[in-house]
């Protein structure tokens, strides 16, 4: 039987370190960005109506070794660094009590508040409290955010499988990661607006993926959407409509 120590407020949640995926993200852009300049720098004292594509293409390559920078850096975080904690349980059931303390238990309910915005959801499938029967939380039971229960009281054991096991949780990632991304994702597509629909697309796959990371059905729409885009401004216009699924909106799929 799956045994692992009781949950309760105060107790930390930890997610995937985000060091590598930002030094990375921004090593990698930095680094393109030097690279396409050294170059640029000989074709515009050679032709000077080729500098505008040059700083173009300059914030284009930043945007593509940026992204990809950042998946690396994601990958390093995830299997090869520790998790720090980076918050903590803020709210549990009143009627459960835990410890000396006597502190509110976590249980995989809406109302098992974090110190940011989520809450636990996932505990023991045979331990179950309040009136709801919802899953007692335990160390290593998971957030809505993708974060994971670091403590717990080591008193107090409680046995059952996670209630979500064999499901993935998506990890959110943090407002600098998140930000970094967007705007990586913004200059792929201002860039790639100047040549055409094309490559419009091509830059704005990290965009589509970065808004609606959680969602593959609306990612292979919002994609779907710039694979039908036939000029440069649509490209511009369709980059506000992918940013707002991010934030809950709708993105139509326009006539070819």
């Amino acid at each position: 039987m799956h045994l692992e120590l009781a949950a309760h407020v105060d107790h930390g949640v930890a997610h995937t370190s985000e060091v590598a995926k930002i030094s990375l993200g921004i090593g990698a852009a930095v680094i393109a960005v030097a690279i396409v300049a050294s170059g640029g720098a000989v074709a515009v004292a050679l032709v000077g109506a080729s500098q505008a594509g040059t700083v173009l293409g300059a914030v284009g390559a930043a945007s593509l070794a940026g992204s990809l920078g950042m998946d690396v850096g994601g990958l390093i975080g995830k299997y090869f660094l520790d998790k720090p904690i980076v918050e903590h349980i803020k709210k549990g059931i009143d009627s459960v009590l835990l410890g000396p303390n006597k502190k509110e238990a976590a249980r995989a309910h809406a109302t098992t508040t974090l110190t940011s915005h989520t809450y636990v959801v996932e505990g023991s499938l045979v331990t179950m409290l309040g009136k709801e029967y919802a899953p007692m939380s335990r160390r290593q039971d998971r957030t809505e955010c993708g974060g994971e229960i670091a403590q717990g009281i080591d008193t107090i054991f409680v046995g059952g499988t996670p209630s979500k096991h064999g499901q993935g949780i998506p990890e959110t990632e943090s407002g600098w990661a998140s930000f970094l991304r967007n705007t990586l994702s913004v200059m792929g597509v201002v860039s790639a607006a100047r040549e055409g629909a094309a490559k419009a697309f091509v830059a704005g796959v990290p965009l589509a993926l970065g808004a609606v990371n959680e969602d593959a059905g609306t990612a292979a729409t919002a994609l779907s959407s710039l694979n039908a885009l036939r000029s440069p401004a649509g490209a511009l216009e369709r980059l506000g409509q992918v940013i707002d699924v991010s934030r809950g909106g709708a993105l139509a799929v326009p006539t070819p």
